[in-house]
């Protein structure tokens, strides 16, 4: 006995010096201001693999492109599919090269598509993001469905995604894989952020000499001396099914921490869990939810649907955790601590069946009926700005992945919103990613960041894009005089032709006390990313930057671990003109961030540099 607590010690010494060289390795490459290029790649069925740098010499195999990509330890990496079916070579597709930002992005989960083989059974997953001996990926990927992955080997996990590495899945669909035991959409033993994403139809199979089933939807653990974060977010849990064995637990979600040191901080917002089910009602724990901690495990469950049946817990938890809700309904009586039932306001969300529900990321919701006790019952605190589907949240928001609406979605995706002082006058510039029924804009502007003291600067509106999903770019030149050396504050407002409207901003703009900046054009000493300021700040902060050359750029805010928190600009800034972002402190879903140090991150072409800032309260 004493021999193998003392192993166990020893291996947890080991794991918590990999978990700390891990980080600094991470904190190190973010915090390194070197020059970096940044490259885009483009695979196709219908490809030639001449270069996969444009549609036109497209790779045709993905596989090909991770494998063949340049400097993927240095480089920014993108990777588009086309809008089709591609199907893997009886292999799952495998990132294991420590990229550092790799990004793969599908058109959209409705007509972009990977899966084993055209027609029929087959044994392989779909994604593996690192292994066992390599948890450095930083990877993204989205608007995709990875899709009827199966896994026959009872010891094998994750029949659509397993995850070694720090994954985030946005806009996708997971759906129809399976596997013996854990994990049949992902597997996860790293951080794993889903946002906006459908994860459904996934299944446990029965097979002999199988005692447990667990995790069907999503299937997390943290290892001794892994501290891992989750986030799932405006994402759909739905229809996952488990074999009824003799651990059946967690059908939709399963999380657990292994021993002393194994942590799992998870965040769950604005989702619907429901119709999790096992082939036989009786002997399920948590068809919803199963928290199972040895460690430590912190979970914050906020404006949720779990709506498994009424014959199980919609959440079970075992072992000792720190657990906050907040306006979240659950069908059945739930977590049961010590024994005792705990009610978490047991009613029936009233839900529709999982449709599409005009989405625009091609992903599929649960919509709510107008009788439902999650209309307009969710806390305002944690609200994310959109729902699953693109649509637009109202003042009151809905509890659940699906806000009703009049089916008007958020009339644009913007990705950019900057202003500058060029040519004698302030210069509003924007990009949309899609727009829905946009009639137009308004520009609104004042002299302090009090929304209800600015004036509206455009005269007649400015025309919209209507509906479209290509990238749309806009400039506004403001006509009204400005004070050299003060600065102002700029507010967009979009509006849809059935009159409802969603408003950006505010972002900063100082007006140079030297007067123009293109006649006086920015220091080439200056260039780049500027220190924020205030530094440190509480609540918001302003960044600065400016390039010699008109081009494309991302600013994005990142924590010490390499998570990204959230995404400040993306879009067309003008050469050598000083750029203005304002951050308010919050990340990609409206939260509140804590205090420490973050790293906010300037990518533009062959050009990266990376800052460091203090958020102190």
């Amino acid at each position: 006995m004493n021999l193998n607590v003392e192993d166990e010690m020893k291996e947890e010494i080991i794991m918590n010096r990999n978990t700390i060289l891990k980080y600094a390795f991470v904190i190190i490459l973010f915090l390194t201001n070197s020059i970096l290029p940044a490259t885009e790649y483009y695979v196709s069925p219908n490809g030639d693999n001449t270069n996969g740098l444009s549609w036109d010499t497209a790779w045709n195999d993905i596989q090909f492109a991770i494998d063949h990509v340049e400097n993927p330890t240095t480089e920014s990496i993108t990777v588009y599919l086309s809008d089709d079916v591609f199907v893997l070579n009886n292999d799952d597709i495998l990132i294991n090269r420590n990229f550092m930002d790799l990004t793969i992005s599908g058109v959209l989960a409705s007509s972009t598509f990977i899966q084993p083989v055209a027609e029929g059974p087959a044994s392989n997953r779909i994604f593996q993001i690192g292994s066992e001996d390599n948890s450095e990926e930083v990877v993204t990927i989205k608007k995709l469905t990875i899709q009827n992955g199966m896994l026959n080997d009872m010891y094998e996990c994750g029949g659509g995604i397993l995850n070694y590495g720090n994954l985030t899945l946005l806009d996708c669909v997971i759906q129809n894989n399976s596997v013996i035991q854990f994990g049949a959409g992902i597997y996860s033993e790293n951080n794993l952020t889903v946002d906006r994403c459908e994860i459904s139809s996934n299944s446990i199979v029965e097979r002999e000499g199988n005692d447990n089933s667990q995790g069907a939807g999503i299937y997390m653990v943290a290892n001794s001396g892994c501290s891992l974060n989750l986030d799932i977010l405006n994402t759909t849990i739905s229809g996952n099914c488990a074999a009824l064995v003799q651990d059946t637990q967690g059908v939709a979600i399963y999380l657990r921490t292994i021993r002393r040191t194994g942590s799992i901080d998870a965040d769950i917002i604005n989702c619907t869990i429901a119709d999790n089910e096992c082939f036989v009602e009786e002997g399920v724990e948590g068809k919803g939810l199963y928290l199972n901690n040895a460690g430590s495990l912190d979970l914050c469950i906020t404006n949720c649907i779990l709506s498994n049946g009424n014959l199980n817990y919609d959440i079970y938890g075992e072992g000792d955790f720190t657990f906050s809700r907040c306006s979240t309904i659950c069908s059945d009586e739930s977590l049961p601590l010590g024994g005792e039932r705990e009610d978490l306001n047991s009613v029936d969300p009233l839900l529709g069946e999982l449709l599409e529900n005009n989405s625009i990321n091609g992903t599929r919701t649960h919509e709510i009926d107008e009788a439902s006790p999650a209309l307009d019952a969710g806390s305002v605190e944690c609200e994310l700005f959109i729902d699953q589907r693109g649509f637009a949240r109202d003042e009151s928001p809905d509890i659940g992945s699906f806000e009703a609406t009049d089916d008007a979605p958020l009339p644009v995706t913007l990705s950019s919103f900057t202003a500058a002082y060029t040519n004698s006058s302030s210069q509003i510039s924007w990009t949309t990613q899609s727009e829905s029924n946009n009639l137009g804009w308004n520009i609104y502007r004042s002299s302090s960041t009090d929304f209800t003291n600015s004036t509206t600067q455009n005269g007649d509106l400015i025309d919209g894009a209507g509906t479209t999903t290509i990238e749309t770019e806009y400039m506004f030149q403001d006509p009204y005089v400005v004070d050299m050396g003060s600065s102002y504050w700029y507010w967009l407002e979009s509006i849809c032709f059935s009159g409802e409207s969603a408003l950006f901003g505010p972002i900063c703009l100082t007006v140079p006390i030297d007067g123009d900046g293109n006649n006086l054009p920015v220091d080439p000493d200056n260039f780049g990313l500027q220190q924020n300021y205030p530094n440190p700040f509480n609540p918001s902060t302003v960044i600065n930057f400016s390039l010699p050359v008109s081009v494309h750029c991302e600013l994005t805010v990142y924590d010490v671990t390499g998570r990204k928190v959230n995404n400040l600009f993306s879009g067309s800034i003008e050469a050598e003109t000083m750029n203005s972002v304002l951050w308010d402190g919050r990340d990609v879903a409206g939260k509140q961030i804590a205090s420490g140090v973050y790293l906010y991150k300037l990518k533009a072409d062959k050009f990266n540099q990376t800052r460091k800032m203090i958020l102190l309260k």
